[in-house]
């Protein structure tokens, strides 16, 4: 029958077949092939660097230090560094002149195969890490120093300390710490009345936005958005678009907004709107007071033109004759006209005799 299995056909081989290909040998591991790079040693400056910092002294030696400084960063140009080494080499070559020591060529060329073999040096290969052990304590950085290297300064130090009381090292690391109300070692703080009074002086100009407020305890955060409430300021209409004077309370709507842009998350003082208010009304009436009196004429007190006191003259003959009489047994007829045809008080300068030709 087809498809019917039979049991000796599904006899078969457990035993694997294995292939025939050798496997490489993995006991004897293959070296891989580097390609070597190129070497270049370094230029010993030991004895350039001794020569230099024997021949000069101790002040002229951090003078050169900074002054070479200065140099690198762009702080000096090449006329005022050769004016310091030139000062320095002068004392130097004095006092060695004295001693026996290297004379002004010596030092000068001393000085030169120093820098040039430090910038050689930036091209070669890297150095060893930490600072030359022939570099002075006085030209290490501290807290980069490492441990086992100094010269015998370091040395001599090391061990008086390690000869002092374990009582009287841990002290003194606290006092290194700065164990004083102020930070500081000492008892006293250093004043520099000159520089603080300039820190307060330039802090107090800064503007500064105000700072956010932590967050709320419950029902969201409560920092403020300082921006929207900027903006605000420009959402308020003029008053010279609403022809309205303004009141306390726009006044204090606009004033808010300043000063939180000027970094005052308080806002102004109760009676700020209220000042400002008084004064606006102050300025604008004594603006007003001041034009009308310049630019009203022919009337009493003010400017008068030639033709109007023709007229008044001419009028006072004719009272005087009795062809004539006062209004109201005040004013002439001419005053009279003139005051009815003066505008009232007012901003619009209508009516008036500017053009008028004053006398």
């Amino acid at each position: 029958m087809a498809g019917t299995m039979r049991p000796e056909d599904m006899a078969m081989s457990t035993t694997p077949t294995l292939s025939s290909t050798t496997l490489p040998d993995l006991s004897l591991p293959k070296s891989a092939s580097k390609p070597s790079t190129p070497r270049a040693p370094r230029i010993d400056i030991e004895p350039l660097y001794g020569a230099v910092k024997m021949a000069i002294s101790d002040a002229d030696w951090t003078l050169y230090k900074t002054s070479l400084s200065a140099f690198l960063l762009g702080n000096l140009n090449q006329e005022e560094l050769s004016g310091r080494l030139d000062r320095i080499f002068s004392r130097a070559a004095s006092s060695s002149s004295e001693a026996g020591g290297l004379s002004r060529a010596g030092l000068e060329r001393a000085h030169n195969a120093l820098v040039m073999g430090v910038y050689a040096n930036v091209w070669r290969d890297a150095p060893e890490a930490g600072i030359a052990s022939w570099v002075s304590s006085s030209d290490k950085l501290s807290g980069s120093v490492p441990k086992g290297t100094g010269d015998e300064s370091e040395k001599r130090l090391k061990h008086e300390v390690m000869h002092i009381s374990r009582r009287e090292r841990k002290r003194l690391k606290t006092m290194h710490q700065g164990g004083g109300a102020g930070g500081s070692a000492f008892d006293f703080a250093p004043v520099d009345t000159v520089g603080g009074i300039m820190m307060e002086y330039h802090e107090a100009r800064r503007v500064k936005l105000p700072d956010a407020g932590p967050a709320a305890q419950a029902g969201g955060y409560g920092k403020t958005n300082w921006d929207l409430e900027i903006r605000k300021r420009y959402t308020a209409p003029l008053f010279a678009e609403t022809h309205e004077f303004p009141t306390p309370l726009t006044i204090s709507a606009r004033l808010l907004p300043i000063c939180y842009e000027s970094g005052l998350p308080q806002g102004h003082a109760p009676d700020c709107a209220d000042l400002v208010n008084l004064a606006t009304e102050t300025y604008v009436k004594e603006a007003l007071t001041a034009i009308f009196t310049i630019v009203m004429s022919n009337g009493s007190g003010y400017v008068r033109t030639a033709e109007y006191k023709k007229r008044v003259a001419r009028e006072e003959e004719k009272v005087a004759a009795g062809e004539m009489l006062r209004v109201g047994g005040r004013e002439l007829p001419v005053e009279a006209e003139e005051r009815r045809r003066r505008p009232m008080l007012c901003a619009g300068f209508g009516g008036g005799g500017g053009e008028r030709k004053v006398s």
